[in-house]
């Protein structure tokens, strides 16, 4: 997955603020602002309305990067952002158990 921090669509990219959030909401389930929170649930009209001049003009690239770079389970729905800290609980639970093998 390539960082936020690198992206660029269009040539733009993404204001580093938006980036560090959506690096920490991938990574560890870091609770973002109003903004960036309606963009991972795919509320348009919401996100819109809370974003900056400079939210508002990398918004086609913040949604670009959620497409190609981000997991599918961590955006899309309410449901699925509601989900993603379990999610990555669960994952690093699986990794820390014993293993079967040894």
């Amino acid at each position: 997955m390539k960082s936020p921090h690198a992206f660029i669509f269009r040539g733009v990219t993404i204001p580093l603020n938006v980036a560090d959030s959506l690096k920490h909401w991938i990574e560890n389930g870091r609770p973002t602002g109003d903004f960036l929170r309606a963009v991972l649930e795919n509320d348009l009209k919401n996100a819109i309305w809370r974003a900056d001049a400079n939210s508002l003009e990398a918004l086609p690239t913040i949604v670009s990067y959620l497409h190609w770079e981000a997991p599918s389970l961590c955006h899309g729905s309410l449901a699925r952002v509601t989900e993603w800290p379990d999610v990555l609980e669960a994952m690093k639970t699986a990794d820390a158990a014993p293993s079967d093998a040894l």
